[in-house]
């Protein structure tokens, strides 16, 4: 790691000193809608991390994964099946099979789940991380943080662009844009398209073939509609479709007793099934907002969503006969939202509020076929519906100070229907969500605050239980404290943002395996936990060309009070809360064209389970990109993972299996763009 991040300063250093001549400027002024409003991102106080479309390109980030890179505390490692994630914020994670306490909002469609967490990011305006409790304004989904996805709007200007990305392992990506008026000032649109292919780098040993090859498409396009000054209408619809091979697993260190099969080397299985995963989803928002006069605004967003995860695995990974083996699973779910949100907004001298009304609705179909016998193994439906009222303002109490206060109250009724045990259940919650804050004005280059909010994930069905286990579980909440800093210095060349917090966990979501059989588990309230820690953003312009940042962030989640039949765990770390994330970042662009971009990221050591027994240690990557940029042609040539780190993650689910990570990819990039 010393070698690493040696070379990544080396370079940051001669960066520096081939743009010295060159004239420093200001860092660009971030507007931000975190609060659902725009509001400038220095002057929001809630701990705020902010790409623009401009730094997604630069960076290489492709997903919500790679976002989490470049924010302090925040992660979002895949679980090797794809379309599931498992977001972490502040060390406080999806833990079973309860809603993920990471809300995902695409133009405003909400993601509630960590199935389809991973959406492709394609012709992005902005990305916004919210980290802390953001109950108040976007309800029970968003106990630990918030992700918001802008789409870059049409206008006036006719754009376009195409690249094509080629790397190792076959890799191909294509991409291409195109936004057009087709009346000026009064009707545009916009249109999207990728192409993904990538052979994997799990090996079969039976059949000497790459298992986990990926192939997809993703389409996005919006048409907006603006017949006056004051009047803004887009329709969003877009739609993701995979047609892959294999999941990214194989077996871990239990896996093997598990499953009474020999232990396989490392990136191999030796299945008699090859799987595939047919996945897909598509989402259409229709966005309309009013802007009454200049003081009052109202806004509405309707969105559907259909997610389908649709895939055929060989869970043992082997074509030895045991007592679960051959364990071929066939994986047919299908989750619909719909929802609407509609909101008003006013902004006057020296306040402003936000208020509205959300409702929502949830129709989920779980499938699981037996591939060996062809029989339903598993087939249940959920239902939902969901109500929530929020208002949220700002008040300057003196020229320098302001408080900031909100609440939310949401209720939501479920309903589970088994058709394989015959199990009919109904069920409610409900949650009031406060928020209180002051913000101190120190100078108008620094801003301070301090502040509580509480923050709650609803609770659900136990769909994987046994008979004699909980059917359902009740809510988890959180009360959470913060204070923090933001300011701008050398006449705004450098931007630095500091924030510590202390969040005190109730009722706890946590999967507890059934003793019953081992393949039955469920979701308990049976945890109490605290999280603390601080982070620490900065970003500074050392030339016109040449622009630092970096982000750190200490985090420990640890259970306070935990045991269930097999132990007792107070004391033990949470899983998938690691000590520590941190990134580098080195952009050079000079005007003759020559482009660097140097990053280096990484996480702590990370636990897997409540035992604290399986982990993924600590690493960190060497991203890198170099290229020539003309008007109309770029060309780039790039390496993730420059020096093939691995950081496997060794004992996901309770130690049987492993996911393993990518390994270095070498590629070309050309863009064309007019």
């Amino acid at each position: 790691m010393r070698i690493r991040l040696s070379v990544v300063l080396i370079c940051l250093f001669v960066f520096i000193g081939t743009a010295g001549a060159e004239e420093p400027l200001s860092l660009e002024n971030l507007t931000v809608t975190a609060e659902k409003q725009e509001q400038d991102l220095q002057k929001v106080p809630v701990s705020v991390t902010a790409l623009t479309g401009m730094e997604i390109e630069d960076r290489r980030i492709r997903s919500i994964s790679d976002v989490a890179d470049f924010t302090p505390n925040f992660i979002s490692p895949g679980s090797g099946i794809v379309g599931l994630s498992i977001p972490s914020i502040r060390g406080i994670h999806q833990d079973g099979s309860g809603s993920s306490p990471v809300g995902l909002f695409v133009d405003g469609v909400p993601i509630l789940s960590a199935t389809g967490f991973n959406d492709a990011l394609l012709d992005i305006e902005r990305v916004e991380v919210l980290r802390g409790p953001q109950g108040t304004l976007y309800g029970g989904g968003t106990e630990a943080g918030a992700v918001n996805v802008i789409t870059r709007q049409p206008g006036n200007e006719v754009t376009g662009k195409a690249c094509l990305e080629a790397g190792e392992d076959d890799k191909m990506r294509l991409t291409a844009s195109l936004s057009s008026p087709i009346k000026k000032d009064v009707l545009a649109f916009s249109l999207s398209a990728l192409h993904y292919e990538k052979d994997g780098y799990i090996k079969n040993t039976n059949t000497g073939e790459m298992v986990n090859n990926r192939d997809y498409d993703y389409g996005k396009a919006i048409l907006r509609w603006t017949p006056t000054s004051a009047l803004d209408i887009s329709l969003i619809a877009s739609a993701l479709r995979h047609d892959d091979g294999d999941q990214g697993l194989a077996l871990g260190p239990a896996g093997p007793a598990f499953y009474g099969v020999p232990v396989p080397n490392k990136r191999e299985v030796q299945s008699d099934l090859q799987g595939w995963n047919k996945s897909e989803s598509n989402m259409q928002a229709l966005k309309v907002a009013w802007d009454m006069n200049e003081n009052c605004k109202i806004q509405s967003v309707t969105t559907r969503r259909r997610y389908r995860s649709n895939y055929l695995n060989d869970w043992d990974f082997t074509s030895s006969v045991s007592m679960f083996a051959p364990m071929h699973k066939e994986m047919d779910n299908i989750l619909r939202n719909v929802s609407e949100e509609l909101k008003f907004s006013w902004n006057g001298e020296g306040a402003s509020v936000v208020t509205g009304v959300y409702a929502d609705m949830d129709d989920n179909d779980f499938t699981d076929i037996d591939a060996v016998t062809d029989t339903v193994t598993e087939n249940h439906n959920t239902t939902g519906k969901g109500l929530g009222l929020f208002i949220h303002g700002e008040k300057a109490l003196t020229a320098k100070l302001a408080v900031v206060t909100g609440v939310r109250y949401d209720w939501a009724e479920g309903e589970f229907d088994d058709t394989i045990r015959s199990r009919e259940i109904d069920e409610s919650w409900s949650e009031v969500s406060p928020k209180l804050s002051l913000k101190y004005a120190v100078t108008p280059e620094m801003m301070v605050y301090a502040g509580a909010s509480k923050g709650y994930r609803k609770g659900g069905f136990n769909d994987h239980a046994s008979p004699s286990d909980p059917e359902t579980y009740d809510e988890e909440s959180l009360i959470s404290y913060e204070i923090g800093t933001k300011s701008q210095w050398l006449g705004n060349r450098l931007r630095v943002n500091v924030s510590a917090y202390y969040m005190d966990i109730s009722d706890m979501q946590v999967r507890i395996d059934s003793p019953v059989s081992p393949e039955f588990n469920y979701t308990d309230n049976a945890a109490e936990s605290y999280s603390t820690g601080a982070e620490v953003e900065a970003t500074a312009r050392v030339t016109t060309g040449l622009t630092l940042s970096g982000t750190f962030g200490y985090n420990r989640t640890v259970f306070k009070d935990y045991s269930d039949a097999k132990g007792d765990y107070d004391g033990n770390k949470n899983p998938y809360a690691p000590d520590y994330t941190y990134s580098l970042n080195g952009l050079y662009r000079h005007p003759v064209g020559i482009f660097t971009n140097l990053s280096y990221v990484g996480t702590g050591e990370m636990y897997l389970d409540k035992e604290n027994i399986y982990k993924r240690d600590a690493y960190g990557v060497v991203n890198a990109k170099v290229g020539y940029e003309t008007d109309h042609l770029d060309i780039y040539l790039y390496a993730d993972n420059l020096f093939d780190e691995e950081y496997n993650a060794i004992g996901y689910f309770g130690g049987v299996y492993n996911v393993y990570s990518p390994p270095r990819e070498v590629g070309v990039k050309v863009a064309c763009r007019f």
